[in-house]
């Protein structure tokens, strides 16, 4: 009779630490399931906070983590005009100003009455030696003010 009370206590502390394994198992995949569906209700900042921070990043010289934060908040808010804007000017401090060009012109897109996203641009173009796009860019943001 001893021998099958320990038997009955392992089966029981055997099963019990099958369920608590399980439920775990299953929150790691509802966990899973909400960064995959929702990945920004995983990460609980806004495109507002990553904006702000990547601005301080920017002033600070951090350009690179600048540019992954601006690039985290154009994935909460794509359709952002100010944080493709800065996504420009960071890629043009950067020189690489096929990047710099393709996000000012989706700025434009967005927000075509932004000026300085048009100036943002003309320098771009100055920089790549496109004097005619640079005049033109120039010109669109002189109209607008």
């Amino acid at each position: 009779m001893a021998g099958q009370g320990k038997i009955i206590v392992r089966r029981s502390a055997m099963f019990y630490g099958g369920q608590q394994t399980g439920l775990l198992i299953l929150i790691a995949l509802i966990m899973i399931l909400i960064h995959l569906y929702h990945p920004q209700s995983a990460n609980c900042r806004s495109a507002e906070e990553l904006f702000s921070a990547a601005l301080a990043a920017e002033k600070s010289g951090d350009f690179d983590n600048a540019l992954q934060l601006f690039q985290q908040a154009a994935q909460i808010d794509p359709n952002n005009a100010n944080i493709h804007n800065n996504m420009g000017t960071i890629y043009a401090k950067q020189r690489d100003y096929v990047k710099a060009v393709e996000e000012l012109r989706k700025a434009i897109q967005l927000n075509p009455q932004d000026s300085q996203a048009y100036l943002n641009l003309a320098n771009v173009y100055y920089e790549l030696k496109e004097y005619d796009d640079a005049v033109e860019s120039l010109t669109k943001a002189l109209d607008i003010d």
